[in-house]
């Protein structure tokens, strides 16, 4: 499924330095440039205007000053009227504006603070304003399974206006192309389970989360808002949730905003498979936080070729948006187009700085990713995105204690049926916070080909969460489901019981975690159940295929299960005392 301090103006991409406005070579692979584009055709392109105090690193230390519990400005976060009269830069927005208007273009929308301008105009507009020409770019056969549509219209590079120089950052779906899917959604392997046997051994459920990680109450607050974001033609059934709770002895939870559609229970019930990852999350997000408002927030990936970042501006353009969100999904990060990553670097900052925290999963197929699942010529360092972007917190998954035995990473020739992600962005660099630990590792990790990684760009996951074998109700009976897609709304849900108790008292959400996070590991009361038992995630899902090289556990933070699991009694109550 194709989806989708960084402010570098260089970015290498595994030796590949990504030109500005022309499209990047990694991506190209995936894609067969066919025939030019009638001049008649209608086509859509987002202008994205540069915001005020991004590429100067003002906005990230307005993050860093909310968020890094030794500032004195620590979670004094901005209102939607103040992050936009940072960034907001209206004579830029105007001036794209009147020039699309003087060249017949038809402006479709505006984002509130004019950070993004859609416009529809025929291609033969676009490619005289852009001094370039459109073909129709099909998918190779090789990259279909792992992206969202087949064709595609875009141009191999194009030129800025000179009337705009200096005012547009990138122009939207030009030269991007959609990246390859991390393993379709990180949701792999299914197996039925006899309903009867929904407490058995071996599975995951609500009571053995509850009591494996510390979490005595599970009541949330109404002010304590969350979210989980879908795509993939994934949908959830309110009968199937509605099941599970009274299963599980859970109260009855609703979801309370559906954006996007895709909540049906009859399609759950005659396409199963359609409904397994929105299921998962919704069932377990909702159970774990419960009385949370939760909003289903749900983008095509048809007709948003980039639906991370169709998402995030929209959640970024929300007044109130929900303060916690779950995303179950990924992509390649290197067949990410360099404009994507940054327009995603900025919204999640800015998102950040309101108080609003993003939790993502590291993908299910070790350090290779999913490309590699079947095809061992693929193996590699691949890290999966957005879970290794700087400004969201990365779940890697674990397995163990629903049989009883110790938690480890959760890794496919174990019988965890998936591996955890993790390893080490190519585009994100490292940040302060995270410098001490991931030289720790470095210092004492197993050798690895040299140029493998790169030690000075951001590492993930940031910390683990079960994500073997867990009970989810689809079609009307229980499924066993693996993935670190389970691990992401069980700590965003832990976040939201976290948001509870700060509300309640008056006090702000917790925003943007990392630097909290690595302050808290640091401390003498680490709230983090640290798993150094042997490990490695060489292996891809299934265990098919399993790479020469993969990243080893290790004591402290390492490559596959960050700082280690959640104990969510101390995570509370260490959070709550900084």
């Amino acid at each position: 499924m194709s989806f989708s301090k960084g402010f570098l103006l260089l970015t290498i991409f595994a030796g590949v330095i990504a030109k500005p406005h022309e499209l990047m070579e990694n991506g190209k692979s995936n894609w067969v440039k066919s025939t030019r584009v009638s001049p008649d055709t209608e086509h859509l392109l987002v202008w994205a205007i540069k915001q005020n105090n991004v590429s100067n690193g003002v906005l990230h230390d307005v993050l860093m000053s909310v968020s890094d519990p030794e500032s004195p400005k620590f979670r004094q976060h901005l209102s939607f009227e103040e992050i936009g009269d940072l960034v907001r830069n209206d004579e830029a927005t105007k001036a794209v504006e009147a020039f699309l208007n003087q060249n017949e273009a038809k402006i479709l929308k505006k984002t509130p603070h004019g950070e993004y301008i859609q416009a529809l105009a025929p291609i033969s507009v676009w490619e005289k304003i852009l001094s370039t020409s459109f073909h129709n770019f099909d998918a190779h056969q090789d990259a279909k399974e792992f992206l969202s549509v087949s064709s595609v219209v875009r141009t191999d590079s194009y030129t800025m206006p000179k009337e705009l120089e200096g005012m547009v950052s990138f122009v939207g779906n030009t030269c991007q192309l959609p990246a390859r899917s991390a393993s379709k959604r990180n949701l792999t392997v299914i197996k039925k389970l006899p309903i009867k046997k929904a407490s058995a051994e071996g599975v995951c459920t609500p009571d053995l989360l509850n009591q494996y990680y510390h979490i005595d109450n599970n009541t949330a607050s109404f002010a304590s808002t969350q979210a989980v974001f879908e795509t993939g033609k994934q949908y959830y059934s309110p009968s199937d949730l509605s099941d599970f709770n009274e299963k599980y002895n859970i109260p009855a939870e609703k979801v309370a905003k559906v954006i996007g559609g895709h909540n049906s229970s009859a399609t759950c019930d005659e396409n199963p498979n359609d409904c397994q990852e929105a299921n998962l999350d919704v069932q377990y997000i909702t159970s774990v936080a419960q009385g949370a408002p939760t909003t289903f927030w749900y983008i095509d990936a048809h007709k948003n070729e980039h639906p991370f970042i169709f998402w995030l501006q929209s959640v970024a353009s929300t007044r109130n948006p929900p303060l916690v969100h779950s995303i179950s999904y990924g992509q390649v990060e290197s067949d990410t187009h360099t404009s994507v990553l940054s327009a995603f670097t900025t919204e999640a900052a800015k998102l950040g700085v309101r108080g609003v925290t993003i939790i993502a999963s590291s993908g299910d197929d070790g350090v290779a990713n999913s490309p590699a699942r079947y095809d061992k010529s693929k193996c590699g360092f691949y890290p999966n995105f957005p879970a290794a972007a700087n400004y969201v917190t990365s779940l890697g998954a674990t397995q163990g204690p629903e049989n009883n035995l110790e938690e480890i990473a959760c890794q496919s020739d174990k019988d965890g049926l998936i591996t955890t992600g993790g390893g080490f962005s190519t585009y994100f660099k490292q940040q302060i916070w995270q410098s001490d630990f991931v030289n720790n590792y470095t210092t004492n990790a197993a050798p690895l080909p040299p140029g493998a990684y790169n030690t000075n760009m951001r590492g993930f996951p940031d910390v683990a969460i079960m994500g073997h074998n867990y009970a989810v109700n689809i079609g009307g009976e229980l499924n066993a489901v693996s993935g670190t897609s389970a691990s992401a709304p069980v700590f965003a849900a832990m976040v939201t019981l976290v948001n509870t108790k700060m509300l309640e008292a008056n006090r702000p959400s917790v925003g943007w975690l990392n630097p909290a996070l690595y302050k808290l590991a640091a401390s003498n009361f680490s709230p983090y159940n640290d798993i150094s038992t042997p490990g490695e995630n060489n292996c891809c899902a299934k265990a098919v295929v399993c790479c020469d090289y993969g990243f080893h556990t290790a004591v402290g933070w390492d490559p596959l299960t960050g700082l280690g699991s959640v104990d969510f009694q101390k995570f509370l109550a260490a959070y709550t005392e900084l």
